[in-house]
């Protein structure tokens, strides 16, 4: 159950986290994870919300030219809280 928690947290923080200035029209860049290497211990629960924070701003970017905002914050939300997921099953390939 804990583990559910996570990561509805982790989606609640992604979700909310939509941005103040943009590299896209559209898109947030004001996320703590940033695009930059993960330095957290692989597996931990650190590593797996930057994973899913990564995941969630190359998503986002990636469908914000072709989608509308909320549309592609949709897609984001849903891809970063299954990476979540996935990282925490050691999956992140």
């Amino acid at each position: 159950m804990p583990r559910k928690r996570e990561a509805l947290a982790v989606a609640l923080m992604i979700s909310l986290l939509g941005g103040c200035t943009s590299i896209t029209p559209n898109g947030p860049t004001s996320l703590p994870a940033g695009i930059d290497a993960n330095r957290a211990g692989r597996g931990t629960p650190e590593f797996c919300k930057r994973y899913a924070a990564q995941t969630y701003i190359n998503t986002f970017q990636t469908n914000s030219d072709t989608s509308s905002s909320a549309g592609a914050d949709m897609q984001a939300g849903t891809s970063g809280s299954a990476a979540y997921q996935r990282c925490l099953q050691g999956k992140t390939n």
